[in-house]
């Protein structure tokens, strides 16, 4: 396939951009990205890869570039379509929240980049070892490490991250995400049971969706923010998600577990957020 990036440039910044693509359909992104292919060199570029997607007429491409400028520039010059955002990135964290970093096959592989952002944490984390010991904190955190993770895992999801007392997590569908939090507090359940630790065992958890670059200068920064504050809004044991998760699951089973929570102001958003909360049977 020609279209597929194969000039790789090292030792440069790595920026992704975000296009309106209102209208547009794969074929016409695909012609667009051939475009840039064969305009990047001139201009001293590499494209990685890109993702469309055409229910919000959204396209990001990822760029290995001298500048954001020459970004804009190659757009301009191969097709027009010059993007409204280009932000310098990580290559591992776009590795680790998109799962690639480079063209699929063919360009009927493209995804469209949307992500659900799971958060895990710890409750009392940092009263654990007042209560049972330095040892046993260790031994318990890391419980939930293997339990967090291997729920991911069987999800389809990527851990992106340990923070201390919880996991950062990304998943390709909603319904995984939804389904890796239900696996983690009902094994986190049967854990507690066990070792008779239901107390230090408790964890909140926040799920959210959204694009890779969204109203921040980050990697899915106002995605991940806000499945943050709604882990933190979290009671004990409980998951809370946002309203747009409601909106895009589409298993019946999973739409009957969600129940509405109402609205909660949310740091760094305008408006406040419709959250529901999630119910599962204890195994």
């Amino acid at each position: 396939m020609g279209w597929r990036s194969t000039l790789r440039i090292s030792s440069m910044p790595i920026y992704v951009d975000r296009h309106n693509a209102s209208g547009a359909s794969r074929a016409d992104m695909a012609e667009a990205h051939r475009r840039d292919l064969e305009a990047q060199t001139e201009h001293g570029v590499s494209f990685l890869a890109y993702w469309f997607d055409p229910q919000q007429g959204l396209a990001f491409c990822l760029v290995e570039a001298p500048s954001g400028d020459a970004v804009e520039e190659v757009h301009r010059v191969s097709h027009g379509n010059v993007p409204s955002q280009i932000i310098e990135v990580d290559l591992e964290e776009v590795r680790s929240f998109l799962g690639r970093t480079s063209d699929p096959e063919s360009p009927d592989l493209v995804d469209s980049g949307y992500r659900t952002i799971l958060f895990t944490d710890l409750v009392g984390s940092t009263s654990i070892s007042l209560e049972v010991g330095d040892v046993r904190a260790i031994e318990l955190l890391g419980i939930h490490d293997r339990i967090a993770a291997e729920a991911v895992a069987a999800e389809g999801g990527r851990v992106v991250k340990h923070t201390g007392d919880g996991i950062l997590a990304c998943f390709d569908r909603v319904e995984g995400a939804l389904q890796a939090g239900i696996r983690i507090q009902q094994e986190l359940e049967l854990e507690a049971r066990k070792a008779d630790a239901a107390e230090v065992l408790a964890v909140r958890i926040g799920i959210n969706p959204g694009n890779p670059v969204e109203r921040s200068d980050d990697v899915f920064g106002v995605t991940v923010a806000v499945a943050a504050r709604l882990c933190s809004l979290a009671e004990p044991g409980q998951i809370l998600v946002s309203g747009v998760v409601r909106e895009l699951v589409e298993d019946p089973d999973l739409s009957a577990r969600l129940f509405d929570g109402g609205r909660r102001p949310i740091r760094g958003l305008e408006s406040a957020l419709h959250v529901y909360r999630v119910e599962w049977q204890t195994v």
